[in-house]
């Protein structure tokens, strides 16, 4: 069986990076 907890781990650190790098690039192009 597959661990829930880690998979809420990854999503929610994927989650993370993918707000950061929008957020960074959305203020790279202001």
């Amino acid at each position: 069986m597959i661990n829930p907890g880690i998979i809420a781990r990854i999503f929610i650190f994927y989650y993370c990076n993918t707000y950061n790098y929008v957020e960074f690039h959305a203020t790279d192009m202001v």
